[in-house]
């Protein structure tokens, strides 16, 4: 979230307009630049008021030390559900997932960040846990629907939103899910138009939206939820 960015304006006349919004950022949320120009981009993403981000792979390229110095700035939620970070220096900062409430829905959120194996560096310096992403993103949804209640399950994911090869995807993990309504993808720097409707493992649609890169775009996703009804897009 640069200096100078038209988001906030655009964020602030969206709150004008609607009652319940949430808004999030699926990594590289920070950015190249000095420490102060991280921290000053910190500040920004505190005064607007984000719910909830994940980590990409600018983040994890720091290294956990510097990740760390940034959490006396943070006051939104950093959302890492995929990464074993109990005994590092984020142990404090980061939560599995969260719970929020708007307008008498109940949303669940949870994240899936770069991929730690394809980093130039091993910034996180640990094994990462032997299931895969797919298993860790269902088992999180189900718990969020059954344990938590939630009536909405959203995946920040920074997995990218298509390859051409059998590396995976947003698309692919829509495919392959059970109980995620909603995937906002980073990673790939993909600008939508739209969201991009995928059948799951229960033939049920999720959606996929990305919003490219860099705070360039704001990225909106209009949910309408009728009473006994479900999801409707």
């Amino acid at each position: 979230l640069g200096e100078g960015s038209l988001l906030p304006s655009m964020v602030e006349t969206i709150r004008r307009e609607e009652v319940h919004v949430l808004l999030f950022d699926a990594g590289d949320f920070v950015g190249s630049g000095t420490e102060e120009d991280k921290r000053q981009a910190v500040e920004r993403m505190n005064a607007l008021g984000y719910d909830a981000v994940i980590l990409g792979n600018q983040e994890l390229e720091w290294g956990l030390e510097t990740l760390s110095q940034q959490t006396k700035y943070v006051s939104f939620g950093v959302i890492g559900s995929d990464y074993p970070l109990n005994s590092t220096p984020l142990v404090d900062w980061r939560t599995p997932y969260a719970v929020l409430k708007k307008g008498g829905i109940t949303v669940g959120v949870f994240g899936l960040g770069a991929d730690a194996n394809l980093l130039d560096s091993n910034s996180l310096d640990v094994k990462l846990a032997s299931e895969g992403p797919i298993a860790r993103a269902n088992a999180f949804a189900a718990r969020l629907r059954e344990q938590e209640q939630c009536d909405l399950v959203v995946c920040l994911s920074h997995l990218g939103f298509q390859y051409a090869g059998a590396r995976l995807s947003d698309v692919e993990l829509a495919k392959q899910s059970r109980g995620i309504d909603l995937i906002l993808g980073g990673g790939t720097h993909t600008f939508m138009e739209g969201p991009f409707m995928v059948k799951n493992a229960d033939n049920q649609e999720v959606a996929i939206h990305h919003a490219g890169c860099d705070g360039l775009l704001l990225g909106r996703v209009d949910v309408y939820v009728e009473e006994n009804k479900g999801a409707q897009w």
